[in-house]
């Protein structure tokens, strides 16, 4: 993530750091000016989560999988309707891909949440992916609500 956020701010974006506060140290706090302080993962967790528009698991350590699988548990329960995408890049997560792919087909997990999950090889085809589904979602809403009104 350090390397997002160093990729964010010196092309003149922004990075909102949602660190984690362990005794005396706070942790994931690299190149953040202003870290948001958390008391745990799960606070730093629900705060994101609130905040995202939607979820990408980019390459990453044990954290990273940890983190998707949770949003996307979160989505296949109901709690949110926003996407969550794998970035594939260089193939990275192609041999989880095939290990998910292994568990529907052992029916563990329903074929139509592993094809929810939006997977791309380059970051400007998951962005689009992940925009349809944004406004795929939101129309689906809309008309719901426009339904509940109606009643």
């Amino acid at each position: 993530m350090g390397v997002v956020a160093d990729s964010a701010m010196k092309s003149g974006g922004e990075f909102t750091g949602h660190a984690v506060q362990h005794g005396q140290a706070v942790v994931g706090t690299r190149n953040v000016a202003e870290p948001l302080i958390c008391d745990s993962m799960h606070e730093r967790k629900a705060i994101m989560a609130e905040k995202a528009d939607a979820f990408v698991a980019l390459p990453g350590g044990l954290g990273t999988p940890e983190e998707i699988f949770e949003v996307w548990s979160w989505r296949q329960l109901g709690f949110h309707t926003k996407p969550v995408g794998l970035l594939d890049a260089e193939s990275f997560w192609t041999p989880l891909i095939g290990a998910l792919r292994g568990i529907a087909d052992a029916g563990f997990l329903p074929t139509l949440t592993l094809d929810d999950l939006a997977v791309a090889s380059e970051l400007p085809s998951l962005l689009k992916e992940l925009k349809d589904r944004l406004r795929s979602t939101s129309q689906r809403e809309h008309g719901e609500s426009l339904r509940q009104l109606g009643s």
